[in-house]
């Protein structure tokens, strides 16, 4: 469990660039016939938001081990750290976006707080963000309970099975768009058992990795098919009810094998390649939430302006990797900006 720590911020970029494929990047792209793998690959990118929140959970696990959230005066600093992270980078984001747009002021604050997309639909503007903010609202309190019980293999088991059933129960309670939010609540829940495992000095044996790959493929083999057979089953938001099983298993399984491809041979080429691909993905992970705040956007505007056409191209090929080269820039300078502002706060405390 603890090569997810290690490897935490390569797996965030290899999910930041599904997310991305999801969104953006046209089925058969770059192959004349695309394969139905290659089309249900496309469409399980939203996955990897759910490695996002599962590294999430995880992280929160270290953060409330070394600072625990005690009292009101501790939970309201823990708010103000969580909440300045997506702050520092969704405000300045928002008020670009809201300008070349033109936002009235109620659509800024609505999209910017995301109360709009709670209240109105959560599809309106980067849902994971409300998302994510309502996760780090109760986090402390389960974390509260999660750490006074003893079997904690099975607390959480237990509330995985409460929220899987809550979001059975209430389908016909709340608004159908909200299950992007209420069907992530379990693989959040369960990178915080991820996490006490990984600070409990625990490993992956070979027969766990075995066990690991068998879930994948159960999970793979079942979404493959409901993404073609459309059967929702009993869950809500068919294509998000077997992300408590991919996402976990991908997760594992690709962090412990960069941690195995790092301690075996290999030619000093395939070395060099290795290492190149390994640091791209992470330093794309380091910014992997800014790179997800600007992409459908950028891509909006490619698809939309011929001024950007002319300096990259308006072939689809061109179009997308010039999509991809601005969101890029976009996400550096995001995170350079969110990064002033956290020293700028700091400066002034």
């Amino acid at each position: 469990m603890r090569n997810i720590s290690v490897h935490r911020s390569a797996l965030m970029g290899i999910a930041a660039l599904w997310i991305y494929d999801f969104h953006i990047v046209p089925v058969g792209l770059f192959v004349p016939e695309p394969s139905d793998w290659a089309v249900y690959f496309h469409r399980e990118g939203f996955c990897g938001v759910d490695i996002f929140l599962l590294v999430s959970g995880f992280g929160l696990t270290y953060a409330f081990g070394k600072q625990r959230v005690t009292g009101l005066n501790s939970y309201g600093r823990y708010l103000i750290r969580r909440f300045l992270r997506i702050g520092t980078v969704l405000i300045p984001a928002a008020l670009v976006i809201g300008l070349v747009d033109n936002w009235t002021l109620r659509e800024f604050l609505g999209r910017a707080t995301g109360l709009r997309q709670l209240w109105v639909n959560v599809y309106d503007f980067l849902w994971f963000v409300p998302c994510i903010l309502l996760f780090y609202l109760f986090a402390p309190f389960y974390y509260a309970l999660f750490d006074r019980v003893k079997w904690k293999g099975a607390f959480t088991l237990g509330a995985i099975a409460l929220v899987l059933a809550a979001n059975v129960g209430l389908q016909q309670t709340i608004r159908y768009d909200l299950y992007a939010i209420t069907t992530r609540i379990p693989v959040f829940l369960l990178g915080f058992y991820f996490g006490h495992l990984s600070l409990q000095g625990k490993k992956l044996s070979a027969g766990g990795m075995l066990a690991t790959a068998a879930c994948l493929f159960v999970g793979v083999a079942y979404s493959f098919s409901i993404s073609h057979n459309k059967d929702a089953w009993l869950m809500p938001a068919y294509n998000a009810q077997v992300n408590l099983i991919v996402a976990p298993a991908f997760a594992l399984l690709l962090a412990n094998l960069c941690q195995w491809a790092m301690g075996i041979p290999l030619p000093q080429a395939v070395r060099w390649l290795g290492k190149g691909v390994y640091t791209a993905a992470s330093l794309l992970g380091v910014i992997s939430f800014e790179f997800y705040v600007v992409q459908e956007w950028v891509w909006l505007k490619m698809r939309n302006s011929s001024t950007l056409q002319a300096w990259f191209g308006s072939s689809m090929v061109q179009m997308q990797l010039g999509c991809f080269l601005l969101t890029l820039i976009g996400a550096v300078a995001l995170h350079w900006v969110a990064g002033c502002l956290h020293r700028s706060m700091q400066r002034s405390q």
